[in-house]
């Protein structure tokens, strides 16, 4: 984006996209998930469970909404599911942290 673009010149669909990544990447308990397959990538659900100290139940739905922001990918490996973070939508995020904060 040119930086005289305006605010109102953003699609609307790409405002709301972007508020779902910074919103999904927003909640401490995502940061810590997301710390954790930066550094663990396929981890199943258990394991991300057992790194966090958390209920099951609370870390798939904090994968969940990273996974409708398209911050984590998820694959099927046997019985298990791996997540991963999106290697794409990292580097954005990273650009973006990037121009805001310089």
């Amino acid at each position: 984006m040119p930086a005289h673009a305006k605010l109102t010149e953003l699609d609307e669909e790409a405002l709301q996209q972007a508020h779902a990544v910074f919103h999904a990447i927003s909640h401490p308990i995502r940061i810590n998930l997301v710390r954790i397959l930066e550094d663990y990538p396929a981890q199943t659900v258990t394991q991300l469970q057992f790194r966090l100290r958390l209920a099951q139940a609370v870390v798939s739905v904090h994968l969940a909404v990273l996974r409708k922001a398209g911050v984590v990918t998820a694959s099927r490996s046997g019985k298990n599911i791996r997540y991963n973070l999106d290697e794409g939508m990292m580097q954005t995020i990273h650009l973006c942290i990037q121009r805001i904060t310089s």
